[in-house]
């Protein structure tokens, strides 16, 4: 079941509001809210496809070497593909030392020698995936 994220911030937005003119009216303040309209999808992964990719992901890392990872508050475009189909969204680490450098930074690097195992994992995820509709 998809959650209406633009009547959720609406309501967050109507909330904020009302907790600012409560607290300005009780000590004589003013207050002013300005919400900018536009809307940002949370990426939510499917329980099914996120288990498919896990197994996979073992098949080509080796078990132990795939975890799950903490929620982040970063955002990604990827969660409007998730919001016509389920899937799942994945950081692939190089586990180097000195490449731990944050994405879209200038001094980001990357080990490329690891880059055909990422490559490997969506192909064999996709195969595995075609599998499983038949």
């Amino acid at each position: 079941e998809k959650t209406d994220f633009e009547e959720v911030r609406k309501e967050i937005i109507e909330r904020m509001r009302e907790t600012g003119n409560s607290l300005t009216d009780l000590h004589n303040l003013n207050f002013t809210l300005e919400a900018k309209p536009s809307i940002k999808l949370p990426v939510i992964n499917s329980e099914q496809e996120s288990q498919l990719f896990k197994q996979t992901a073992e098949k080509i890392f080796n078990e132990g070497k795939v975890t799950k990872a903490e929620p982040v508050m970063g955002a990604e475009d990827f969660a409007y593909y998730q919001d016509e189909i389920p899937g799942s969204f994945l950081f692939l680490g190089a586990g180097e030392k000195g490449t731990d450098k944050p994405h879209h930074k200038p001094n980001f690097d990357i080990n490329e020698s690891i880059l055909y195992k990422g490559s490997a994992l969506h192909t064999l995820n996709a195969i595995n995936y075609l599998k499983n509709q038949v």
